[in-house]
């Protein structure tokens, strides 16, 4: 029945007008979203750490722009003792995790809002495009190295 209603042009007038006014109750337009996928898309975790003279690495969330901000998804703090085993003479240790948002479903959405491939929509070309998100491999434990290697 809705499929059907849709159809008759006072119907899409009534669903026009609604549309348009939940999208200025919300400021929604397409450069502000555009803008907040590119916040997501670009985000690069170089501009939320620092790395210390000794190749530590430190979240430093101080300087970040509202922005920046936008593409975090999750941040999770932890305390705990360094040496479990003894606790009366351990220090404290906080560890910080946080995770951005997919880039790669951000890209996906740009490229197909701006119609890449020779203006068509990705669907249409029969070109599918394949974004592989590789992690770094990860650096080895100075401390774990034999003291001759």
């Amino acid at each position: 029945m809705a499929s059907r209603w849709l159809k008759n042009a006072g119907v899409q007038d009534l669903v026009e007008q609604f549309l348009g006014m939940t999208a200025r109750r919300y400021e929604l337009s397409a450069e502000r979203i555009v803008q907040e996928l590119c916040n997501f898309a670009f985000s690069n975790i170089q501009d939320y750490v620092r790395i210390d003279s000794k190749g530590g690495l430190h979240v430093d969330l101080s300087d970040i722009t509202r922005d920046q901000a936008a593409a975090i998804q999750e941040i999770t703090t932890e305390k705990y003792p360094e040496n479990r085993k003894k606790l009366w003479n351990a220090r404290n240790v906080k560890s910080v995790r946080f995770k951005l948002s997919g880039k790669v479903r951000s890209l996906e959405l740009l490229i197909k809002y701006l119609k890449m491939f020779g203006g068509k929509n990705i669907a249409e070309t029969g070109v599918k495009v394949v974004i592989i998100d590789v992690p770094r491999p990860q650096r080895p434990n100075i401390g774990a190295l034999p003291a001759n290697g």
